[in-house]
């Protein structure tokens, strides 16, 4: 004190007086612990420990401040809020006081109380300090990730205070509470942390636990039994230590590892295996989802500069540097820093989704720790850019670090900005910290530091040793009253002080034994040393030390072939404990009883941070074989072991890839022998050309070995489970035809497992190919009858894709493969079950001769039995299955429809809600595609499915969000729509003009086509319905389709059908109102440019036609056509004679409505070069009915431009042909040729005469008996047109008062909208009234008339045109629409018997039989008489 000046003295008693409360705030064991941790640490007790040491690597050693200043650039992390100045400043003092005074690094261990409660164990100086709290939460988070469930922080903290009075736990540390234990810690705040949203799909990668399964439930119980021994522990070490003068970069991060501390004699390899691959999923887990959180990954932040600062300021202090704590900022009081000293203990629910830990209905401690690497590696200059921009770093880092060092008077602000700058393009921190002058011998400079020591000398006589009844109830309060008796032998108590770390106890046990004895090993061979290498307890080692024990001491030393400290600190993972030995000189190539050096446990059992820490020391050790029979490099014990880490680090640290041991085993065989599939698949990713993975595993399947065989075939089966791309490595390697050797050998298990691996990649086409290839097929057959339901399932699950390759289908089936696949449908396993109907489904698609075959064999009547069965995925693949194979097949749609069609209506009207819907959708829209299946070309199965309410079902189908599911109801809805215009209809009105208009917005081209189908449905000849389909914006939707590019061909093909048929009602009657809507839209320019240039032949026809439609007796539209430059005419024609008959008669179709009714379109069609007979001739003379009748509509509306043929024979040539066809076989016929008479009846004057010249009239009415509704509603439609006819009007009349119920026939039949003459209607109910010839038969004695029961004593229903239509029939007003246009594909398949064309000639009469009195016509250009001869002849 002499020496001191006044001030400094002054100075030295204010820091005594912080050091003494400091001290004196701490509880009395943790101030021994505190004081004789200080003098244990092997690199920082430098006034007791004196022995010579190896200097650390890296920072430590090669640091050499140039300056008092230092700045650390630490990366950003801008998803987390900004790190606060002040709270890095306080992080620097408490390691400042740790390291400087109290010679502890921070480090956590998580130990286990008696009671299950989990103490805090930090190192004395770090309790209730930031760095403590950081060290807590994380490793807190790291243990809930583990455990699958956690308590916030705030719950967690109350429920600690009291957890034992609310669970009775008694002083054995026993539960005796009657209460639900899960009850009690879930209402305190318990919960499964995938329901933290941060959390949620944590486990997702973590294949299911089958509880069933023996297997599983081994493994499970296997890990549980060894649980207590296992932890996990973060290690937080330096990758690149860059620097330029004063400005060091932090490169830091974090490894986490598990900690098996089991020694050889309870565990062998194979087990240790065992435990170790269970464990690296669960290390893979909180590897990647430790920083979900938010808050933690702030911790995890802090702790990487932690990590840096460590090495640093050991660095620093060698170099007798210590930072300056009057130029830090102000620290956190001693309330903000307050550490948990203990941690409640946690439980998992049976539904909690992390299944690692299985103690059912009891609670359990928390076991791990982090640590941080001291070493570092070697220091590099930093990039060229940190040196380019030291001037301006260092500007911005003291400019702001100056602002907030200066305002120390000022209010405590919540936050201080660390400033930041750019390097590279990357943002960091600028952290600066001034240091000053440090002394560690007394007096100890600076003056603070002399005041800690000084108080520190005070307190050690004070309070060591810790006395024996201190220790007592130490041992007591940690391990219980029972252990703690055992433990007051001083053996016995250094031993459990050796391995719980408790420093203070140890040293004061240690002066009970003579140096000797300290030395003695246990009945298992183990010294104290040993033990303290294993749990990690450097300081315990350096205590060791200092009594002289041999720090090379084997195991049995008696034999003198155990393993050292070392061996022991690197199978347990020990870093520092490593790193303490090393450094004082540990033997590190000695071996053990096996053979192993330190560095081959390290590598074996996967510890990256020993094998770092030995490689930085002796690089040689890199190529160091074991010396026993196998002399493994560490490289090959690594893959060997599963060791993915250390495997990575001895590669990276330049390891020979290539190496093998004695066997010829390369790591890539060892690894599958050892089934490590992990490193396989790093391997496989670094792509090294000296060890070509797939060609090696494939030899392996090859080699005369069957272990070989079968380790490379189960790894196979993982990797090809864990990545579906893995297919074309396997395929390139010729590994196909190796694995259907293996379905060869006569072994379940590798016939199991081989099919496994072909079903993972056999879904891919050059797979299948190679499987053909290799004529797998026979093979897969024979294997259906094995006993095994895994290699059924697996076989049927190959052949379904092999049955994709072009002829494998017949192949299979020829082979015999449907029989046995049918008899697999009798399994009980629903796997099986599944996977066999997949196959015969396969099967079944596009080929009659399988769907025949399975039929034969019985497999229809098990798939509709599958349909009631309570599995989603057989309902499903069942209806799939019933669609492949009743597609197209009559025979097999009516098999099936009697007893299948209900159970898949059932299934679409399912509406349950839930988990399950997704599933339950896929079911409906399978069922749907079994009933599109079953009723497509089927009527008696559209009939059944209409009868149970199908489309209803189907329409739920309609609303789903799923664009797939839409496009299967709708298409589903089609089927059942069948091939007539009425059940069309009635199908396109229950979808209703809403779904239909959404279909036309739909994104995919099979609900585009069915909007269309359904819109021609719904609009055909109905100008109402097409009315409302303008209305609700139908059109705008069409034409949008029509313009846009994306629009398949087939789609727009349709597109343009639409538009044309909904411009046209009955007998090609325009609507104005469509036209103008898709004028108004724009459509008119883009069906022009689509026929000036055409995708193709027959949407360029179809365009034609459409346009006709468009512009049909519409004034203003033929206008906008005119206005046009590139339309002509003389397209038209050009498609006239096109080589493609179709097209010519589409062609042809489409002038004839441009000419319809027309007469200046007529002669602008002549003026472009009219037509000749020959194009229509060979339709005219074609067997086709269908060819023969549009083509007669054809040449009379065309009469005017044929060329060579005179008007009046082709009109009476045409008639006559259309009324022959009334009488034809084909109703299809009858229907268009009504249609066609139809529009005739109101285009020139005199065609209505030539039609019941020929005798229309007898044959349309005959045609109202028919049994099919089309043909009656044609021949009514027709005859209503008629009624404008005189001679027509009366001679109908005269039937309708003669024959009974002919007038309601016709009235019933007309349709919604009909045109028949009003003054008809009104004379004949005229008539009525007074009362028919029938009815006055009746009257007078006669027969009583049967009268139609659905008409009798009700009026019918009548036209509603005004009266001027009766004076001017011919008025061109709505005129009606014919039958839609025929399909270019359909012919017909019936041939009339050859009908002789007459000879018209001027003034020739020919003398025709009739039903009716014969009547003359005369046409406006000829006086022409015409009576020929009966054509019914």
């Amino acid at each position: 004190m002499s020496l001191l000046s006044e001030d400094e003295a002054l100075a030295l008693q204010q820091y005594a007086r912080v050091a003494s409360v400091y001290l004196d705030k701490l509880e009395r064991y943790d101030s021994q612990e505190l004081l004789s941790s200080s003098m244990a640490h092997w690199l920082l007790s430098n006034d007791i420990f004196r022995m010579p040491t190896e200097q650390l690597m890296g920072l430590v050693s090669q640091l050499n401040p140039v300056n008092d200043t230092s700045i650390l650039l630490f990366p950003v992390d801008e998803s987390i809020s900004p790190l606060c100045y002040r709270e890095v400043h306080n992080i620097i003092r408490e390691l400042t006081l740790g390291i400087y005074i109290f010679h502890q690094t921070p480090m956590i261990s998580l130990e286990a109380n008696f009671d299950q409660a989990t103490i805090c164990q930090l190192p004395p100086a770090y309790i209730n300090t930031k760095i403590g709290q950081l060290l807590i939460s994380v490793d807190y988070m790291m243990k809930a990730l583990w455990h699958g469930g956690y308590f916030p922080k705030e719950k967690r903290t109350k429920f600690g205070e009291r957890w034992r009075t609310n669970l009775d736990v008694n002083l054995l540390g026993v539960a005796e509470t009657k209460k639900n234990l899960l009850s009690e810690f879930t209402s305190a705040g318990l919960m499964d942390i995938t329901k933290d949203p941060d959390f949620i799909t944590a486990y997702d990668s973590m294949p299911a636990e089958v509880p069933d399964d023996l297997e599983t439930m081994e493994d499970i119980e296997f890990f549980m039994k060894r649980v207590d021994d296992i932890n996990m522990r973060l290690t937080f070490t330096q990758d690149k230590v860059f620097f330029n003068q004063n400005i060091f970069m932090i490169d830091a991060k974090y490894d986490v590892s598990s900690i098996i501390k089991i020694m050889d004699t309870n565990i062998d390899l194979t087990g240790y295996e065992r435990l170790k691959s269970r464990l690296h999923m669960q290390e893979e887990i909180i590897q990647t989802f430790l920083g979900a959180k938010q808050e933690t990954r702030r911790q995890l932040e802090l702790l990487k500069i932690i990590s840096y600062l460590v090495p640093f300021l050991l660095g620093m202090r060698k170099k007798m540097r210590i930072p300056d704590i009057n130029r830090l900022m102000s620290p956190y009081n001693s309330d903000e820093c307050r550490t948990e000293r203990e941690l409640p203990p946690l439980m998992v629910g049976p539904d909690f989704k992390c299944k690692n830990f299985m103690a059912e209905d009891s609670y359990f401690h928390l076991h791990g720790g982090i640590n941080f690497d001291l070493e570092t590696n070697v220091m590099q200059q930093g990039p060229e850019e940190l040196e380019k921009e030291y001037e301006n770093i260092c500007d911005i880092a003291m400019k702001e670090y100056l602002t907030h060092t200066s305002s120390e008077q000022q209010r405590v602000r919540d936050h201080y900005n660390i400033p930041t700058v750019n390097v590279n393009g990357k943002l960091y921190y600028a952290i600066v910290i001034e240091f000053e002058v440090f002394y560690s011998a007394a007096p100890q400079k600076p003056l603070w530091v002399r005041a800690y020591c000084e108080e520190m000398d005070k307190m050690k006589p004070k309070r060591l040793p810790v006395a024996d009844l201190q220790i007592h109830e130490q041992f007591k309060r940690q391990f219980g009253s029972k252990k703690a008796i055992k433990y007051k032998t001083p053996m016995v108590g250094l031993k459990i002080c050796a391995q719980q770390g408790l420093i203070a106890m140890f040293s004061a046990l240690t002066r009970k034994i003579s140096g000797t004895r300290i030395g003695k090993q246990d009945e298992q061979g183990m010294s104290l040393i040993h033990y303290a290498a294993i749990y990690n307890r450097p300081q315990i080692i350096t205590l060791l030390i200092l009594q002289s024990v041999d720090i090379n001491v084997r195991r049995n030393n008696i034999l003198s072939t155990g393993p050292t400290a070392l061996h022991m600190a690197a199978r347990c993972g020990s870093l520092d404990a490593a790193c303490c030995l090393v450094s004082n000189h540990a033997n590190m190539t000695v071996t053990d009883q096996n053979g192993w050096t330190p560095i081959h446990y390290a590598a074996f059992f996967d510890h990256k941070s020993i094998l770092t820490m030995l490689l930085r020391k002796s690089i040689e050790l890199l190529e160091l074989t074991t010396a026993n029979e196998l002399q493994s490099t560490p490289l090959l014990l690594a893959a060997s072991s599963g060791a993915l880490s250390a495997v990575k680090c001895l590669i990276d640290h330049g390891a020979d890839i290539q190496a093998r041991d004695t066997e010829g085993n390369n790591v890539v065989i060892l690894a599958t022998l050892r089934f490590h599939t992990s490193v396989l698949e790093y391997f496989i990713k670094i792509n090294n050309e000296a060890v070509p993975v797939w060609r090696i595993l494939v030899e392996m399947l090859n080699d005369d070995s069957m272990e070989k065989k079968d380790s490379a075939v189960k790894c196979l089966e993982t990797l090809t489970t864990s990545n579906p791309n893995y297919w074309k490595c396997i395929l390139d390697a010729d590994g196909v035809p190796a694995l259907v050797k293996l379905l060869q050998i006569d072994s379940d298990d590798m016939q199991s497992v081989a099919a496994s691996v072909i079903c993972n990649i056999s879904e891919n086409d050059q797979v299948r190919l190679a499987l053909s290839k290799a004529k797998a097929a026979p093979v897969l057959i024979i294997l259906l009858s094995s006993n095994l339901d895994d290699i059924q399932s697996r076989t049927a699950i190959i052949l379904s894709d092999i049955a994709c390759v072009e002829n494998n289908q017949t192949l299979i089936a020829e082979c015999g493969g449907i029989p046995p696949l049918v008899q697999l449908l009798y399994s009980d396993l629903e796997d099986v079950l599944v996977n066999a109907v997949n196959c015969i489904r396969v099967l079944c698609i596009n080929n009659t001769t399988n769907q025949k075959t399975v039929a034969e064999c019985g497999g229809l009547e098990h798939l509709v039995e599958f349909l009631a069965i309570p599995s989603e995925d057989l309902q499903a693949g069942a209806a799939a299955a019933l669609s492949a194979a009743c597609s197209k097949n009559i025979e097999n749609q009516n098999r099936v429809i009697s007893e299948g069609a209900r159970p898949l209506v059932e299934l679409i009207s399912d509406t349950r809600r839930g988990d399950n819907r997704k599933g339950l959708i896929t079911v409906q829209v399978k069922a749907a595609s079994a009933i599109e299946a079953l009723a497509s070309l089927n009527p008696a199965s559209q009939k059944k499915f209409l009868e149970l309410g199908a489309p209803n079902a189907l329409m739920l189908l309609l609303k789903d969000g799923s664009v797939d599911v839409r496009e299967q109801g709708a298409c589903a809805l089609w089927a059942l729509a069948g091939n007539t215009k009425t059940q069309q209809k009635n199908i396109a009105e229950r979808i209703t003009i809403t779904h239909i208009i959404q279909m036309l917005l739909e994104p995919t081209e099979k609900l585009l086509n069915v909007g269309c189908m359904m819109a021609i449905a719904l609009g055909s000849e109905n100008i109402a319905n097409q009315n409302k389909l303008a209305a609700a914006g139908a059109f705008s939707q069409l034409v949008r389709l029509l313009r846009s590019p994306k629009t398949s061909i087939r789609v727009l093909l349709k597109v343009i059908k639409v538009l044309g048929i909904l411009c046209t009602g009955v007998a090609y009657q325009n609507n104005k109102v469509t036209q103008g809507k898709i004028a108004d839209e724009g459509g008119l320019p883009v069906l022009v440019n689509l026929l000036a240039k055409p995708p193709n032949d027959e949407i360029q026809v179809e365009v034609a036609f459409t346009l006709g439609t468009v512009i049909l007796s519409n004034h203003e539209n033929q206008e906008k056509l005119a206005e046009e430059a590139t339309f002509k005419f003389d397209t038209l024609l050009t498609m006239l004679r096109s080589k493609d008959e179709e097209i010519c008669l589409r062609a042809g179709m489409a002038l004839t409505i441009f000419a319809f009714n027309n007469t200046p379109q007529q002669m602008n069609i002549k003026q472009a070069g009219g037509i000749s007979y020959d194009v229509f001739d060979k339709f005219i003379q074609s067997n086709d009915e269908f060819y023969q009748c549009y083509a007669s509509f054809q040449i009379v509306v065309l009469a005017r431009v044929i060329t060579d043929k005179d008007q009046v024979s082709l009109t009476a040539q045409g008639i006559m042909m259309l009324v022959s066809k009334l009488s034809s076989a084909e109703e299809n016929v009858v229907v268009l040729s009504c249609s066609l008479l139809a529009a005739l009846s109101h285009t020139r004057a005199g065609l209505t005469d030539a039609m019941i010249t020929c005798g229309a009239l007898d044959l349309l009415v005959h045609k109202l008996d028919s049994p099919n509704d089309l043909v009656r509603n044609g021949a009514a439609v027709a005859l209503g047109y008629l009624t404008f006819n005189k001679t027509a009007y009366r001679l109908l009349f005269s039937l309708c008062r003669n024959v009974p119920n002919l007038f309601d026939k016709i009235m019933k039949n007309i349709g919604e909208e009909p045109k028949i003459s009003q003054e008809f209607i009104e004379d004949f109910q005229q008539a009525t009234r007074i009362g028919l010839p029938t009815q006055c038969l009746e009257i007078n004695g006669g027969h009583s008339l049967q009268r139609n029961k659905t008409s009798s004593n009700r009026r019918p229903k009548t036209g509603t045109l005004p009266s001027t239509a009766r004076s001017n029939p011919s008025e061109n007003k709505n005129r009606a629409v014919s039958a839609p246009p025929m399909s270019l594909r359909h012919r017909s398949k019936h041939t009339l018997p050859e009908i002789i064309e007459p000879v018209f000639k001027k003034g020739t009469s020919i003398s025709m039989r009739s039903t009716s009195s014969s009547v003359g016509f005369s046409s406006e250009n000829s006086s022409l008489d015409i009576k020929p001869a009966d054509i019914n002849k």
